[in-house]
């Protein structure tokens, strides 16, 4: 019996780690022209699929062209995109 629940509540579990892959990859922007001009870390965070501190961390390089504007880290879209290019590139 105890076994039983314990496979039931793995099997929720796994359930629930799909179920917020799914939804997360609906929240992805799919199309660059549905991105802001302005890219907040959160943008970032779901263009590239990296965790938060990688995004954080990708923010403060001075390699990667962002504006710190009101304590708020953003990049601009087409900086953005010249910089994965360069990086492509490298």
């Amino acid at each position: 019996m105890e076994a039983t629940k314990l496979d039931i509540n793995h099997k929720f579990e796994s359930l629930e780690k799909k179920i917020d892959q799914l939804l997360e990859t609906q929240n992805r922007p799919t199309e660059w022209d549905n991105l802001p001009l302005m890219l907040s870390v959160k943008d970032v965070k779901q263009v590239l699929d990296i965790n938060i501190n990688a995004v954080y961390s990708l923010f403060h390089q001075e390699s990667f062209p962002s504006i710190n504007f009101n304590n708020r880290l953003i990049i601009q879209k087409e900086a953005f995109r010249e910089w994965l290019n360069e990086q492509r590139d490298n």
